[in-house]
């Protein structure tokens, strides 16, 4: 599969206006410090948000096409992954939102996903299609959901199933 590249997302007409909308806030002053090239140094906390915190990168994505730059950067969950991708892909002076948005977009997102193997497996066979593979997981699991609530059983995941 080939990798997607940031303007993949950037390049849609809604989010060049917005960006476009964003580059006039240029001109506001938010910050004492201000470099050469006009661009403004913020702190930023970030919260978390789970999944939802992928937006962070977004909005970060903003704040830059404002002329925004980032002096120090923390954050929880969520956050605290954004902003350690804002420090690690530069310095403070450099815009990164670019860099984040290719690594998110390429990242695995399945391996984010809580749950047993048979769980993951559900799901990575729903986004691929495979509906008859997910409704085999699904009926699994809940079956496996019964006979814990039922009987107390537990099913131990191996190459042979057995009961606890």
């Amino acid at each position: 599969m080939s990798q997607l590249q940031p303007d993949y997302f950037t390049a849609d007409s809604e989010v060049q206006s917005l960006v476009n909308q964003l580059k006039q806030l240029r001109t506001k002053r938010v910050s004492d410090i201000v470099d050469e090239a006009g661009h403004q140094y913020i702190d930023l906390v970030m919260e978390g948000g789970g999944v939802l915190g992928l937006s962070l990168v977004g909005y970060t994505y903003g704040l830059e096409a404002a002329g925004i730059r980032f002096r120090s950067v923390a954050g929880t969950s969520a956050g605290a992954i954004n902003a350690l991708l804002v420090q690690a892909l530069g310095t403070p002076f450099d815009a990164k939102s670019e860099k984040m948005i290719a690594a998110v977009a390429n990242m695995p997102m399945a391996s984010f996903q809580d749950g047993n193997k048979l769980s993951r497996l559900a799901t990575e066979a729903w986004l691929a299609g495979k509906h008859w593979l997910w409704k085999y997981s699904v009926s699994l699991t809940i079956l496996r959901s019964l006979l814990k609530a039922m009987f107390g059983l537990t099913v131990v995941e191996s190459k042979r199933a057995c009961f606890r």
